[in-house]
């Protein structure tokens, strides 16, 4: 096993056992109560109103090829959800979702996936800063007093700067420099004829999206509205559970969780930090220790009714694409044998 993946099962374990923690010392009867309150009824609603956002998540992804996609809206929604199910079911590594989603478009034609998969993060990214800062303006505007709104304020402002750091690594050739840094590793000493065009060819890829201004920053729109789009499960969870508020109140709270799980995309399914995030913030809205902590484990669970299936049938299809593969590879060796 790699330090990568050790760091990784260790974070997660870390992670698991902050979760038990929290649970263990809000009252582990009182969050077992309030997901029993919830209901079957309450998960399959909060599922139920989860395909919103990623279907607006798909159609920012789509928005950004114009008139070259040859994959249609659902294709792209279908790859956003593959890439959304391997995240939150096996998150091998930080970028394991976004690698299926493209392949997913590989699959199926689409040119350029691989750079406009990292372009469309971007655009995500940057579409949830959005987000991040209008919660914040809620958040000052409905609890200008409460002293956990500077500390919301040096987060998103530390998220913001992490963010123009990638960007500008982008533009000025980070996806070049990362390709001869690998050759440089590999022990290849300098530019290699065949791998370093490769690296050349990517960044000019991603750098022709982001030519195209218009269909970027309408991505950035489309993948802002998914953002807001998400508050909705919130708001119908709480609803449901018998302790209902306002929309504008869900929205900020779900604008600072996803806030604080950016920032721990290291730690597979954000364990722990989801739950910490929502102990944090649901007080601030007058919601009890266990209704915050059933909250997220319902968001647990949305995860798993959605994802599970997902990947299942996304491994099937990786099935069939290998059997067409080695059927067709077999019939080629039968041909020359013949011949």
């Amino acid at each position: 096993m790699t330090r990568t993946r050790l760091a990784l099962v260790f974070a997660a374990l870390a992670g698991a056992a902050l979760a038990a923690y929290l649970i263990a010392e809000t009252g582990t009867y009182a969050v077992l109560a309030a997901l029993e309150a919830a209901g079957w009824t309450t998960l399959t609603a909060v599922s139920a109103a989860h395909l919103a956002p990623t279907f607006l998540r798909g159609v920012g992804w789509r928005v950004l090829y114009a008139s070259d996609a040859t994959v249609g809206w659902i294709g792209f929604t279908w790859a956003r959800w593959v890439r959304e199910a391997v995240d939150n079911i096996l998150p091998i590594l930080p970028v394991s979702g976004v690698l299926a989603g493209t392949r997913v478009l590989f699959a199926r034609g689409q040119a350029r996936a691989g750079a406009g998969a990292v372009v469309d993060v971007t655009a995500e990214l940057l579409g949830q800063i959005a987000f991040g800062l209008l919660g914040l303006a809620l958040l000052l505007a409905i609890r200008p007093d409460d002293p956990r709104v500077a500390w919301a304020a040096i987060g998103m402002g530390a998220i913001t700067v992490a963010f123009i750091g990638f960007l500008v690594a982008q533009f000025a050739g980070l996806f070049r420099l990362a390709g001869r840094a690998l050759d440089w590793i590999r022990g290849r000493r300098g530019t290699n004829a065949r791998s370093a065009p490769q690296a050349d060819e990517f960044h000019n890829h991603v750098q022709a999206f982001y030519r195209r201004r218009g269909s970027f920053m309408a991505s950035v729109a489309v993948h802002f509205l998914g953002w807001s789009a998400s508050a909705l499960e919130v708001w119908v969870a709480l609803w449901m559970m018998g302790s209902p508020i306002p929309a504008t109140e869900a929205l900020t709270i779900e604008s600072l969780i996803f806030a604080l799980r950016s920032v721990s995309f290291f730690v597979p399914w954000s364990a722990g930090i989801q739950e910490s995030g929502y102990l944090m913030i649901g007080p601030i809205f007058g919601l009890s220790a266990e209704i915050a902590l059933a909250i997220s484990l319902l968001k647990r669970g949305r995860d798993l009714v959605l994802g599970v299936p997902v990947v299942l049938a996304w491994q099937v299809g990786e099935g069939r694409e290998m059997l067409k593969r080695w059927a067709g590879e077999t019939l080629v060796d039968l041909d020359r044998e013949r011949n």
